[in-house]
């Protein structure tokens, strides 16, 4: 998990990437998704303030609903649309999702100066600032796409979006007041 220093310090220095790097660290944050996940985001799979995430693309076997806050999707809306099936964190006009994961992190770090994480501890840094915010266990895992097992799989079919969108924007709160400058 990274400290609260280091996650200021990592937000921070994604206001010096290049584009789409800079705005994809930022989802990571704000969103608490895969690195593949947000990587590959298709403009199809905006709806408005809610990014449906088809079950192809993810682990569990069905689609998964994340709720966007309002810098969420002004992040998103910063960068130019290539089209309906093109990728969002694109260099190549959207035929693509971008990638150089290694060389982007390296940049980080060294903007940073934050060594020795991975980006999936963005993920569970999310996880536990949730936890945190006392937000119920339940409903941070459905923030995650994550599940207790067959049985939640089989019968609570509640996607929990109300809940979902309450957590991140309590997150969204948090994350901006820790990283805002000090004057």
């Amino acid at each position: 998990m990274l400290t609260d220093s280091e996650i200021v310090a990592i937000w921070r220095a994604s206001f010096s990437l290049m584009s789409p790097y800079g705005q994809m660290y930022r989802m990571f944050f704000l969103t608490g998704q895969r690195r593949s996940e947000v990587a590959t985001i298709e403009w199809h799979e905006l709806q408005g303030d809610v990014w449906m995430l088809p079950r192809e693309k993810v682990k569990k076997d069905r689609a998964h609903a994340v709720p966007l806050t309002a810098t969420a999707r002004a992040t998103i809306d910063s960068l130019p649309c290539f089209g309906e099936r093109a990728f969002v964190f694109t260099t190549t006009g959207g035929d693509s999702a971008s990638s150089n994961f290694v060389k982007v992190k390296r940049e980080v770090d060294r903007l940073s100066g934050v060594t020795d994480w991975r980006i999936h501890d963005i993920r569970r840094t999310v996880r536990s600032k949730l936890a945190e915010l006392g937000v119920p266990r339940d409903v941070a895992r459905k923030v995650l796409n994550h599940e207790d097992g067959k049985v939640d799989r089989i019968y609570n079919r509640h996607e929990y979006l109300a809940e979902k969108r309450e957590a991140l924007a309590r997150w969204e709160t948090r994350l901006l007041e820790m990283t805002a400058p000090r004057t």
